[in-house]
């Protein structure tokens, strides 16, 4: 997904939150029309309600279909949507995740709940943020989340609880740490002295070289000339010599 699919994304989800938080205050007598931004004039309630009704289930159909989980939390830090896809997520159905405290979703981890916390204060204040979040799933396993949180606001301007976007960054995670890993088992086997290793571009200009290659270098002129050569035609991938 790109960064203007995200932000598409994000934007009818935030979109659909405004509403529900429009049609819950209109449905609790807080407001008594709302403005038709077509012609700028007071709709009634009956009126206002069902036009909204309208927009939340053409931005739902769509939240609905993203390749992002979507969930939105109240001003208590309780669950109160979420989509299929974030719920398929954590192995949970949409119906569970709703009234769940946010928290039973994270990580124990005491820097992890700290981090939380200031996000949410952040939210408070009208801020947006961005983390990759530890999450846990129904079954115990964790997940790895990029989170991108922004508040939403009823229709009086207050703060009525957090959108959150998350994509699943578990598999990215791994291969990352898979990477390192091998990139530590790599520079081991350059340090042992067993396996002379040498770098270099394709004009064949060293570009670095272990001390076992240096040592036979001094005492095999042409095997290492072989290497060099090897190493010249496999365009800057390490040669190794033993």
């Amino acid at each position: 997904m790109t960064a203007a699919d995200t932000l598409h994304s994000r934007d009818l989800a935030l979109r659909l939150a405004e509403a529900e938080a429009t049609i819950a205050a209109l449905l609790s007598g807080q407001i008594d029309a709302v403005i038709d931004q077509a012609t700028q004039t007071p709709l009634l309630v009956s009126r206002a309600q069902e036009a909204l009704r309208l927009s939340e289930e053409r931005y739902r159909s769509i939240v609905e279909t993203t390749n992002d989980g979507i969930g939105t939390i109240d001003t208590d830090g309780r669950v109160t949507f979420v989509n299929r896809r974030f719920a398929d997520m954590l192995g949970y159905t949409p119906e569970e995740m709703v009234g769940m405290p946010v928290s039973c979703l994270l990580s124990d981890a005491p820097e992890d709940r700290a981090a939380h916390r200031q996000r949410i204060e952040g939210s408070r204040q009208g801020l947006s943020s961005e983390a990759e979040v530890e999450l846990v799933r129904k079954d115990g396993t964790k997940l790895w989340g990029l989170v991108r949180a922004t508040p939403i606001r009823d229709a009086g301007g207050s703060y009525a609880g957090t959108l959150a976007l998350v994509t699943d960054r578990t598999l990215s995670r791994r291969a990352e740490q898979a990477l390192r890993e091998s990139e530590a088992r790599f520079g081991k086997l350059a340090e042992s002295g067993v396996i002379g290793i040498v770098t270099s571009n394709v004009e064949g200009v060293v570009l670095d070289a272990n001390d076992a290659w240096l040592k036979m270098l001094s005492s095999s002129p042409s095997v290492c000339a072989r290497a060099m050569r090897a190493a010249s035609n496999a365009s800057s991938r390490p040669a190794r010599v033993g």
